[in-house]
């Protein structure tokens, strides 16, 4: 398949909270005939790709996938263009700007101030189609003012996927070190307490829900914990939310071989290959702390009734 300026290029966007588990879920879902995953897609420019990995192990400059959309949408000295492409999406994307996109009264102001990086945005995703032959771009930036932007795009046709998780899960793994590979070796994901982990998951997922109305959007809402106990059913209902019927290979009740991905941001767990059980990481409900589970309980209760959560 080939894109054609008048052809609406399908994005499944995740959105919600970090550590929700969308990293695996946008990589199973790349897995489906006619689905490239492309993980955080907002942060490709926030490293040089000399200096960021692809998921297929080799560095986004040495990535054959990689190189060749990148070529295509900056020129051949993207190296040196991506300074300029983080610059314009600071300037209008960042999680700060959510109320503003949010607001009908503001959001032709923001349109006009995002001309240039709307452009680059969709001619980004338009090359991302050409270069894998993919009929749906699996996005799973989650920052809702960047899926904002997206919305405003005509060439996109958005669908967004609400991927949910108990705050206290959230909370729990963010106290979690978990390893980063990086080219001067390897490093640690930042971790957070209990309390900056809740107030990251109510931000993120009123963000999405002020997303999901103002730039009304198809959406479907999925919890982590129905995903982690049925992947099957739960890609299913995705694939065909996204208008799409292919079967989704190598899952074998809980366990995916897990393919490699061109995914250029996430989880660490983006590099996994080979044989992964999907289980629900209930983990938490055994090993944290009373008061961090008291305090996080606390400041998220209100959001997890919503989401179909006990207390």
């Amino acid at each position: 398949m080939t894109s054609t300026p008048s052809t609406r290029i399908k994005v499944l966007y995740i959105a919600g909270a970090g550590r929700s588990g969308s990293t695996v879920l946008c990589n199973l879902l790349g897995q489906i005939d006619g689905f490239f995953s492309c993980g955080e897609l907002y942060n490709l420019y926030r490293t040089p790709p000399d200096q960021r990995y692809c998921g297929c192990g080799k560095l986004v400059s040495q990535c054959e996938v990689w190189d060749a959309i990148l070529r295509r949408t900056l020129g051949d000295d993207y190296g040196r263009q991506t300074a300029r492409a983080l610059q314009l999406r600071n300037q209008i994307a960042r999680s700060r700007y959510a109320l503003l996109w949010a607001a009908p009264f503001l959001r032709a102001w923001a349109v006009e101030k995002a001309r240039e990086y709307l452009t680059l945005t969709g001619q980004l995703y338009r090359h991302i189609a050409d270069v894998t032959q993919s009929r749906v771009i699996v996005d799973s930036s989650k920052v809702s003012s960047y899926g904002q932007l997206l919305a405003q795009i005509p060439g996109i046709d958005l669908r967004l996927v609400f991927l949910v998780r108990d705050a206290r899960a959230v909370a729990y793994s963010w106290q979690r070190k978990k390893l980063k590979p990086s080219p001067e070796g390897r490093t640690h994901i930042r971790t957070a307490s209990p309390a900056r982990g809740a107030l990251s998951w109510v931000g993120h997922n009123v963000a999405t829900e002020m997303l999901i109305g103002s730039a009304r959007v198809p959406h479907l809402r999925i919890q982590y914990e129905e995903f982690a106990a049925s992947p099957r059913r739960v890609v299913e209902r995705i694939a065909q939310f996204a208008g799409e019927s292919a079967p989704l290979p190598g899952l074998d009740g809980n366990v995916v071989e897990m393919q490699v991905h061109h995914t250029v941001g996430g989880n660490p767990d983006r590099f996994r290959t080979g044989p992964v059980t999907l289980k629900p990481d209930d983990e938490w409900q055994f090993k944290m702390k009373p008061l961090d589970r008291a305090i996080t309980t606390l400041l998220t209760w209100p959001l997890l009734l919503r989401y179909g959560y006990r207390l």
